[in-house]
C-alpha cells in the first residue's frame, strides 16, 4: 500500500503450485462372478482408479482509489491471471492396464480492468456502481487421438448498480442491478476418443467443441429499518433472476473397447451442453423483535421459485 496525500495505490500478488493424488475402486462389490479377460487375466475382474492432478496459477493486481471524504469516491485497477491444470486418469481392471481419461492440459490467461464509484447525490440519495471488462483466454490439449486442442478468448463486461434511499437514520430502501458470467469451456475430450467411444457417447448427448460463456442478470429491492420505537427490525427484500446460455453438464457412460464391454467395465466422463435456461425468484425476511432489554425474538422466511427451462 502507497499512500499519497489523501489518495491510495494498492498492489497484490500471489503464486500457489498443488500437486495431489486419487484412489478409487468399487469397495464393497463383490464381482468374482464377472468373467476376467486379457492377457494376464486377474482372479476376477475389478476396477481401480488413480489420477494425479497438478494446478498451479500466480496472480497480480493494481488498484488506485481516490480519497474516502468525498461526495463522490472512486476505484480503478486491473489485475492479471495465468492458471494451469494438468491431470491424467488410468485404471487396471479386468481388461488390463488402460488410460480411463487421456492426459489433459488447460491454461487460463484472464485480463481485467474494473472500476467502482460510490455517489452521495444527497444526504439521503447514494448510487454506487461497479464494472468490469476482462479477457479469459481458455487453452486445452488432451493427449490421445489426434491431439485435439482448443483455444478460445472470451470477452465479458460485467456491470451492478445499486440505488438507496435513506428516510431516515432508521429506514432505508434500495434496488439493485448486476449481471454476472461464467466464462465458457470446452469438450476437446470428446475428440479424443476413438469412433467407437463417440458414437456410445452421441447416443446420450449432444457435443461441441466449446460451450459459450452463461449470464445471469439479477434484479433486487429491499427495505432495511427499525419500527415500534426501535423495538423491531425488519429486513425485507425480493429479486428476480434470468439466467441464459447455461451450462448443462452431463456424465455419460461408455465403454472404452470391446474388451471392457466384454467384461462389463464401464468408464465415465462428463460433457457440457450449452444453451440452458433458468429463471428465479423469491423472497427473503427477518425480522427482530426486542420487548424487554432482557429478550429477543427472532425469525426468518424465504421462498425461492426455480424454473428450470
Amino acid at each position: 500500500d502507497w499512500n499519497i496525500g489523501d489518495w491510495n495505490v494498492s498492489a497484490i500478488g500471489s503464486y500457489n503450485v498443488n500437486k495431489w493424488n486419487f484412489m478409487q475402486t468399487l469397495f464393497g462389490d463383490d464381482l468374482r462372478d464377472r468373467p476376467s479377460v486379457g492377457a494376464a487375466p486377474l482372479p476376477h475382474a475389478y476396477n481401480l482408479v488413480q489420477g494425479g492432478p497438478r494446478d498451479e496459477d500466480y496472480y497480480g493486481e493494481v488498484r488506485v482509489s481516490t480519497p474516502k471524504d468525498r461526495d463522490l469516491t472512486v476505484t480503478v485497477g486491473s489485475n492479471y491471471l495465468n492458471q494451469d491444470y494438468d491431470v491424467v486418469t488410468t485404471s487396471y481392471t479386468g481388461a488390463g492396464f488402460v488410460t480411463t481419461t487421456p492426459r489433459q492440459l488447460s491454461n487460463t490467461k484472464t485480463i481485467g480492468i474494473f472500476g467502482s464509484f460510490n455517489w452521495n447525490i444527497t444526504d439521503a440519495l447514494s448510487l454506487s456502481g461497479e464494472a468490469r471488462y476482462q479477457w479469459d483466454t481458455q487453452y486445452q490439449k488432451t493427449f490421445a487421438g489426434a491431439n485435439p486442442e482448443f483455444e478460445h478468448t472470451f470477452r465479458s463486461f460485467t456491470p451492478r448498480a445499486i440505488l438507496q434511499y435513506e428516510f431516515d437514520r432508521d429506514n432505508m430502501v434500495y434496488g439493485s442491478y448486476s449481471l454476472g458470467n461464467r466464462p465458457g469451456q470446452f469438450n476437446s475430450a470428446y475428440f479424443a476418443q476413438t469412433p467407437y467411444v463417440q458414437a456410445q457417447i452421441d447416443q446420450q448427448a449432444s457435443v461441441t467443441g466449446f460451450v459459450p460463456e452463461d449470464k445471469l442478470h439479477m434484479y433486487e429491492v429491499g427495505y432495511k429499518g427499525w419500527m415500534l420505537d426501535r423495538k423491531l427490525r425488519v429486513l425485507a427484500s425480493a429479486y428476480y433472476g434470468a439466467w441464459k446460455d447455461r451450462h448443462i453438464p452431463s456424465t455419460v457412460l461408455y465403454y472404452a473397447n470391446s474388451s471392457a464391454e466384454a467384461s462389463g467395465v464401464v468408464s465415465q466422463m462428463i460433457v457440457t451442453a450449452p444453451k440452458g435456461e433458468v429463471e428465479l425468484a423469491g423472497v427473503e425476511l427477518e425480522l427482530l423483535y426486542v420487548p424487554h432489554p432482557d429478550w429477543t425474538i427472532d425469525g426468518t422466511f424465504g421462498y425461492a421459485h426455480t424454473e428450470i427451462k
